[in-house]
Protein backbone atom coordinates (compact mmCIF):
# COMPACT_ATOMS: atom_id res chain seq x y z
CA UNK A 1 0.00 0.00 0.00
CA UNK A 2 1.07 3.58 -0.49
CA UNK A 3 0.93 6.37 2.01
CA UNK A 4 -0.83 9.41 0.58
CA UNK A 5 2.45 11.28 0.11
CA UNK A 6 3.69 8.48 -2.16
CA UNK A 7 0.77 8.61 -4.58
CA UNK A 8 1.59 10.79 -7.57
CA UNK A 9 -0.82 12.32 -10.07
CA UNK A 10 -0.18 9.65 -12.69
CA UNK A 11 -0.90 6.84 -10.21
CA UNK A 12 -4.11 8.59 -9.14
CA UNK A 13 -5.33 8.92 -12.70
CA UNK A 14 -4.88 5.21 -13.43
CA UNK A 15 -5.93 3.49 -10.21
CA UNK A 16 -9.65 2.80 -9.71
CA UNK A 17 -9.42 4.07 -6.14
CA UNK A 18 -7.20 6.46 -4.28
CA UNK A 19 -6.47 5.50 -0.70
CA UNK A 20 -4.25 6.59 2.13
CA UNK A 21 -3.13 4.72 5.20
CA UNK A 22 -2.66 6.27 8.64
CA UNK A 23 -0.92 3.49 10.48
CA UNK A 24 -1.10 4.87 14.02
CA UNK A 25 -4.82 5.52 13.77
CA UNK A 26 -5.48 2.35 11.76
CA UNK A 27 -7.67 4.40 9.44
CA UNK A 28 -8.14 3.89 5.73
CA UNK A 29 -9.73 6.33 3.33
CA UNK A 30 -11.11 5.32 -0.04
CA UNK A 31 -12.18 7.51 -2.91
CA UNK A 32 -13.70 6.00 -6.01
CA UNK A 33 -12.66 7.53 -9.32
CA UNK A 34 -14.98 5.58 -11.58
CA UNK A 35 -18.38 5.42 -9.96
CA UNK A 36 -19.97 5.88 -13.37
CA UNK A 37 -18.83 2.43 -14.55
CA UNK A 38 -21.18 -0.54 -14.25
CA UNK A 39 -18.50 -2.99 -13.18
CA UNK A 40 -19.14 -5.40 -10.32
CA UNK A 41 -15.54 -6.31 -9.53
CA UNK A 42 -12.48 -4.13 -10.13
CA UNK A 43 -9.01 -5.62 -10.04
CA UNK A 44 -5.94 -3.39 -10.05
CA UNK A 45 -2.25 -3.50 -9.24
CA UNK A 46 -0.68 -1.89 -6.20
CA UNK A 47 3.01 -1.83 -5.33
CA UNK A 48 4.18 -2.66 -1.82
CA UNK A 49 7.27 -1.76 0.11
CA UNK A 50 7.55 -4.46 2.74
CA UNK A 51 4.33 -3.68 4.60
CA UNK A 52 3.15 -5.67 7.62
CA UNK A 53 1.00 -8.67 6.56
CA UNK A 54 -1.89 -7.79 8.88
CA UNK A 55 -1.98 -4.26 7.46
CA UNK A 56 -2.22 -5.71 3.95
CA UNK A 57 -5.05 -7.99 5.08
CA UNK A 58 -6.98 -5.08 6.59
CA UNK A 59 -6.57 -3.04 3.45
CA UNK A 60 -7.66 -5.96 1.28
CA UNK A 61 -10.76 -6.44 3.42
CA UNK A 62 -11.60 -2.76 3.18
CA UNK A 63 -11.21 -2.79 -0.59
CA UNK A 64 -13.19 -6.01 -0.99
CA UNK A 65 -16.17 -4.35 0.70
CA UNK A 66 -16.29 -1.97 -2.28
CA UNK A 67 -15.72 -4.81 -4.78
CA UNK A 68 -12.06 -3.90 -5.35
CA UNK A 69 -9.47 -6.66 -5.44
CA UNK A 70 -5.86 -5.48 -5.23
CA UNK A 71 -2.96 -7.38 -6.74
CA UNK A 72 -0.02 -6.60 -4.47
CA UNK A 73 3.26 -6.55 -6.37
CA UNK A 74 6.77 -5.75 -5.23
CA UNK A 75 8.11 -2.49 -6.71
CA UNK A 76 11.12 -4.19 -8.33
CA UNK A 77 8.83 -6.68 -10.08
CA UNK A 78 6.36 -4.09 -11.36
CA UNK A 79 9.22 -1.89 -12.52
CA UNK A 80 10.53 -4.66 -14.78
CA UNK A 81 7.01 -5.51 -15.92
CA UNK A 82 6.41 -1.87 -16.88
CA UNK A 83 9.79 -1.77 -18.59
CA UNK A 84 8.80 -4.65 -20.87
CA UNK A 85 5.38 -3.09 -21.50
CA UNK A 86 6.64 0.39 -22.32
CA UNK A 87 10.10 -0.15 -23.77
CA UNK A 88 9.51 -3.36 -25.74
CA UNK A 89 5.81 -3.74 -26.57
CA UNK A 90 4.99 -0.04 -27.01
CA UNK A 91 7.62 0.58 -29.74
CA UNK A 92 6.64 -2.62 -31.56
CA UNK A 93 2.97 -1.62 -31.59
CA UNK A 94 3.84 1.79 -33.01
CA UNK A 95 5.99 0.52 -35.88
CA UNK A 96 9.14 1.93 -34.30
CA UNK A 97 12.48 0.22 -34.52
CA UNK A 98 13.36 -0.87 -30.98
CA UNK A 99 16.78 -0.05 -29.62
CA UNK A 100 19.58 -2.58 -29.49
CA UNK A 101 18.77 -3.45 -25.87
CA UNK A 102 15.02 -3.55 -26.31
CA UNK A 103 14.65 -7.14 -25.03
CA UNK A 104 15.59 -8.10 -21.49
CA UNK A 105 14.93 -11.63 -20.23
CA UNK A 106 14.34 -10.44 -16.66
CA UNK A 107 11.77 -7.91 -17.89
CA UNK A 108 9.99 -10.63 -19.87
CA UNK A 109 9.99 -13.00 -16.89
CA UNK A 110 8.53 -10.24 -14.70
CA UNK A 111 5.86 -9.50 -17.30
CA UNK A 112 4.76 -13.15 -17.20
CA UNK A 113 4.75 -13.25 -13.39
CA UNK A 114 2.58 -10.13 -13.10
CA UNK A 115 0.07 -11.55 -15.58
CA UNK A 116 -0.02 -14.75 -13.51
CA UNK A 117 -0.66 -12.75 -10.33
CA UNK A 118 -3.65 -11.05 -11.93
CA UNK A 119 -4.93 -14.42 -13.15
CA UNK A 120 -4.77 -15.85 -9.63
CA UNK A 121 -6.87 -13.04 -8.15
CA UNK A 122 -9.41 -13.21 -10.98
CA UNK A 123 -9.65 -16.98 -10.65
CA UNK A 124 -10.43 -16.57 -6.93
CA UNK A 125 -13.30 -14.11 -7.41
CA UNK A 126 -14.83 -14.93 -10.81
CA UNK A 127 -18.32 -16.40 -10.82
CA UNK A 128 -20.37 -18.18 -13.46
CA UNK A 129 -21.73 -15.70 -15.98
CA UNK A 130 -19.12 -13.03 -15.27
CA UNK A 131 -17.67 -11.11 -18.20
CA UNK A 132 -14.00 -10.26 -17.76
CA UNK A 133 -12.73 -7.01 -19.26
CA UNK A 134 -8.94 -6.93 -19.65
CA UNK A 135 -7.54 -3.59 -20.71
CA UNK A 136 -4.15 -2.62 -22.09
CA UNK A 137 -0.95 -4.10 -23.46
CA UNK A 138 0.31 -4.55 -19.90
CA UNK A 139 -1.82 -7.72 -19.55
CA UNK A 140 -1.66 -9.37 -22.95
CA UNK A 141 -0.94 -12.84 -21.56
CA UNK A 142 -3.87 -12.73 -19.15
CA UNK A 143 -6.66 -13.87 -21.54
CA UNK A 144 -4.76 -17.02 -22.48
CA UNK A 145 -3.89 -17.79 -18.86
CA UNK A 146 -7.53 -17.42 -17.82
CA UNK A 147 -8.75 -19.67 -20.62
CA UNK A 148 -6.44 -22.38 -19.30
CA UNK A 149 -7.29 -21.85 -15.62
CA UNK A 150 -11.07 -21.51 -15.79
CA UNK A 151 -11.82 -22.94 -19.25
CA UNK A 152 -13.38 -19.79 -20.64
CA UNK A 153 -15.10 -20.27 -23.98
CA UNK A 154 -14.58 -17.38 -26.38
CA UNK A 155 -14.95 -16.57 -30.06
CA UNK A 156 -12.67 -14.25 -32.00
CA UNK A 157 -13.61 -10.59 -31.54
CA UNK A 158 -16.95 -11.19 -29.84
CA UNK A 159 -18.76 -12.43 -26.74
CA UNK A 160 -22.30 -13.62 -26.13
CA UNK A 161 -24.05 -11.52 -23.49
CA UNK A 162 -27.72 -11.21 -22.50
CA UNK A 163 -29.05 -12.97 -25.61
CA UNK A 164 -26.95 -11.00 -28.06
CA UNK A 165 -23.53 -11.15 -29.69
CA UNK A 166 -21.22 -8.29 -28.78
CA UNK A 167 -18.47 -7.64 -31.34
CA UNK A 168 -15.15 -5.91 -30.93
CA UNK A 169 -14.71 -2.68 -32.88
CA UNK A 170 -12.60 0.45 -32.96
CA UNK A 171 -14.20 3.29 -31.03
CA UNK A 172 -11.88 6.27 -30.43
CA UNK A 173 -12.10 7.77 -26.97
CA UNK A 174 -13.02 11.39 -26.41
CA UNK A 175 -12.90 13.98 -23.64
CA UNK A 176 -15.37 15.90 -21.51
CA UNK A 177 -15.29 19.26 -23.35
CA UNK A 178 -17.48 20.94 -20.73
CA UNK A 179 -14.73 20.55 -18.15
CA UNK A 180 -12.43 22.62 -20.35
CA UNK A 181 -15.01 25.18 -21.45
CA UNK A 182 -16.39 25.77 -17.95
CA UNK A 183 -12.93 26.54 -16.56
CA UNK A 184 -11.93 29.07 -19.21
CA UNK A 185 -13.32 31.97 -17.15
CA UNK A 186 -11.48 30.92 -14.00
CA UNK A 187 -9.54 33.88 -12.56
CA UNK A 188 -6.23 32.02 -12.55
CA UNK A 189 -6.74 30.87 -16.14
CA UNK A 190 -7.54 34.43 -17.20
CA UNK A 191 -4.38 35.68 -15.49
CA UNK A 192 -2.27 33.13 -17.38
CA UNK A 193 -3.97 34.18 -20.62
CA UNK A 194 -3.20 37.83 -19.93
CA UNK A 195 0.45 37.03 -19.14
CA UNK A 196 0.87 35.01 -22.34
CA UNK A 197 -0.71 37.70 -24.49
CA UNK A 198 1.56 40.34 -22.98
CA UNK A 199 4.67 38.19 -23.39
CA UNK A 200 3.91 37.35 -27.02
CA UNK A 201 2.25 40.61 -28.04
CA UNK A 202 1.81 40.94 -31.81
CA UNK A 203 3.34 37.46 -32.28
CA UNK A 204 1.51 34.44 -33.69
CA UNK A 205 1.67 31.58 -31.20
CA UNK A 206 2.19 28.01 -32.36
CA UNK A 207 2.03 25.51 -29.50
CA UNK A 208 2.78 21.84 -29.14
CA UNK A 209 2.79 19.48 -26.15
CA UNK A 210 4.64 16.17 -26.31
CA UNK A 211 6.31 13.46 -24.34
CA UNK A 212 9.97 13.35 -25.31
CA UNK A 213 9.43 10.15 -27.24
CA UNK A 214 10.69 9.01 -30.62
CA UNK A 215 7.13 8.50 -31.92
CA UNK A 216 6.11 12.13 -31.31
CA UNK A 217 8.10 13.70 -34.14
CA UNK A 218 9.60 16.56 -32.12
CA UNK A 219 12.84 16.88 -34.17
CA UNK A 220 10.84 16.76 -37.41
CA UNK A 221 8.62 19.56 -36.12
CA UNK A 222 11.64 21.72 -35.29
CA UNK A 223 13.13 21.07 -38.73
CA UNK A 224 9.82 22.17 -40.26
CA UNK A 225 9.96 25.45 -38.33
CA UNK A 226 13.55 25.97 -39.49
CA UNK A 227 12.48 25.40 -43.10
CA UNK A 228 9.46 27.71 -42.75
CA UNK A 229 11.52 30.62 -41.40
CA UNK A 230 14.25 30.05 -43.98
CA UNK A 231 11.74 30.24 -46.81
CA UNK A 232 9.66 33.02 -45.22
CA UNK A 233 12.11 35.39 -43.50
CA UNK A 234 9.39 38.03 -43.18
CA UNK A 235 7.97 35.90 -40.34
CA UNK A 236 11.13 36.08 -38.23
CA UNK A 237 10.20 37.82 -34.99
CA UNK A 238 6.49 37.45 -35.75
CA UNK A 239 5.92 33.82 -34.80
CA UNK A 240 6.92 31.65 -31.83
CA UNK A 241 6.69 27.93 -31.21
CA UNK A 242 5.86 27.21 -27.56
CA UNK A 243 7.14 23.64 -27.26
CA UNK A 244 6.18 21.91 -24.02
CA UNK A 245 8.00 18.64 -23.31
CA UNK A 246 6.39 16.61 -20.56
CA UNK A 247 8.62 14.73 -18.16
CA UNK A 248 9.03 10.98 -18.53
CA UNK A 249 10.01 8.43 -15.91
CA UNK A 250 11.81 6.31 -18.50
CA UNK A 251 15.43 7.42 -18.93
CA UNK A 252 16.77 5.09 -21.61
CA UNK A 253 19.81 5.61 -23.78
CA UNK A 254 17.59 6.20 -26.83
CA UNK A 255 15.55 8.88 -25.07
CA UNK A 256 18.61 10.55 -23.63
CA UNK A 257 20.03 10.71 -27.15
CA UNK A 258 16.74 12.11 -28.43
CA UNK A 259 16.77 14.72 -25.68
CA UNK A 260 20.23 15.86 -26.73
CA UNK A 261 19.18 16.07 -30.38
CA UNK A 262 16.11 18.17 -29.53
CA UNK A 263 17.97 20.58 -27.25
CA UNK A 264 20.77 21.11 -29.76
CA UNK A 265 18.33 21.62 -32.61
CA UNK A 266 16.22 24.11 -30.63
CA UNK A 267 19.34 26.04 -29.65
CA UNK A 268 20.58 26.10 -33.23
CA UNK A 269 17.25 27.43 -34.55
CA UNK A 270 17.01 30.06 -31.82
CA UNK A 271 20.55 31.19 -32.55
CA UNK A 272 19.84 31.35 -36.27
CA UNK A 273 16.58 33.32 -36.16
CA UNK A 274 16.54 35.21 -32.84
CA UNK A 275 16.17 38.98 -32.64
CA UNK A 276 16.79 41.40 -29.79
CA UNK A 277 13.12 41.07 -28.85
CA UNK A 278 12.27 37.42 -29.42
CA UNK A 279 13.36 33.86 -30.18
CA UNK A 280 11.39 31.53 -32.46
CA UNK A 281 11.24 28.67 -29.93
CA UNK A 282 10.05 28.98 -26.34
CA UNK A 283 11.06 25.62 -24.83
CA UNK A 284 9.46 24.32 -21.62
CA UNK A 285 10.50 21.00 -20.10
CA UNK A 286 7.90 20.46 -17.40
CA UNK A 287 4.32 19.40 -16.91
CA UNK A 288 1.80 22.23 -17.10
CA UNK A 289 -0.96 22.58 -14.55
CA UNK A 290 -4.50 22.20 -15.84
CA UNK A 291 -5.08 25.96 -15.70
CA UNK A 292 -1.79 26.71 -17.47
CA UNK A 293 -2.81 24.21 -20.12
CA UNK A 294 -6.16 25.90 -20.68
CA UNK A 295 -4.48 29.28 -21.05
CA UNK A 296 -1.96 28.00 -23.59
CA UNK A 297 -4.68 26.32 -25.64
CA UNK A 298 -6.75 29.51 -25.58
CA UNK A 299 -4.05 31.88 -26.87
CA UNK A 300 -2.54 29.52 -29.45
CA UNK A 301 -3.16 30.49 -33.06
CA UNK A 302 -1.89 27.09 -34.22
CA UNK A 303 -1.64 23.77 -32.38
CA UNK A 304 0.57 21.03 -33.83
CA UNK A 305 0.44 17.27 -33.28
CA UNK A 306 3.36 15.93 -35.32
CA UNK A 307 3.28 12.26 -34.31
CA UNK A 308 5.11 9.78 -36.52
CA UNK A 309 3.06 7.05 -34.84
CA UNK A 310 0.74 7.45 -31.91
CA UNK A 311 -2.10 6.12 -29.87
CA UNK A 312 -5.33 8.10 -29.64
CA UNK A 313 -3.86 11.45 -28.48
CA UNK A 314 -6.74 13.55 -27.16
CA UNK A 315 -4.81 16.84 -27.10
CA UNK A 316 -6.44 17.99 -30.38
CA UNK A 317 -9.85 17.65 -28.72
CA UNK A 318 -8.66 19.71 -25.77
CA UNK A 319 -7.30 22.45 -28.03
CA UNK A 320 -10.53 22.67 -30.02
CA UNK A 321 -12.60 22.86 -26.83
CA UNK A 322 -10.61 25.89 -25.67
CA UNK A 323 -10.85 27.73 -28.99
CA UNK A 324 -14.12 29.46 -28.14
CA UNK A 325 -13.04 32.87 -29.46
CA UNK A 326 -9.67 32.54 -31.17
CA UNK A 327 -10.65 30.20 -34.03
CA UNK A 328 -7.15 28.79 -34.29
CA UNK A 329 -5.77 26.16 -36.67
CA UNK A 330 -5.09 22.53 -35.78
CA UNK A 331 -2.28 20.76 -37.65
CA UNK A 332 -2.85 17.07 -36.96
CA UNK A 333 -0.70 14.16 -38.06
CA UNK A 334 -2.58 11.44 -39.92
CA UNK A 335 -0.75 8.92 -37.74
CA UNK A 336 -2.51 10.03 -34.54
CA UNK A 337 -5.68 8.15 -33.63
CA UNK A 338 -7.66 11.39 -33.32
CA UNK A 339 -7.26 11.92 -37.07
CA UNK A 340 -9.97 9.28 -37.63
CA UNK A 341 -12.54 11.64 -36.16
CA UNK A 342 -11.04 15.06 -36.90
CA UNK A 343 -10.87 14.82 -40.66
CA UNK A 344 -12.20 18.24 -41.69
CA UNK A 345 -12.25 21.87 -40.61
CA UNK A 346 -12.36 22.56 -36.89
Amino acid sequence: EKASSDVDEEDMSRAPVVFSAVYEGKKYALKSLNNNLSIDKKIFKETKRGSIPEEKDKLTTQLNESSYYPVFIEPSLIERHDSFSNLTLWPLFHYCRPGEKFFCQEDWDSYKIVNELFAKIINDVVEDGDLIWIHGHHLMLLPGILREKISLSTKPNRVYYEDRHVHVGIFPIGIDPERFIENLNDMEVQKHIKDLKEKFKDIKIISSIDQLDYIKGVPQKLHALDLFLSKNPEWIGKVVLVQVVKSSRWNTEERNNLSQVVYELAGKINGKFCTFKSSPIHFMQRNLSFKELLALYTVSDVFIVSSLRDGMNVLPYQYISCQQENQGVLILSEFAGAAQCLDGKY
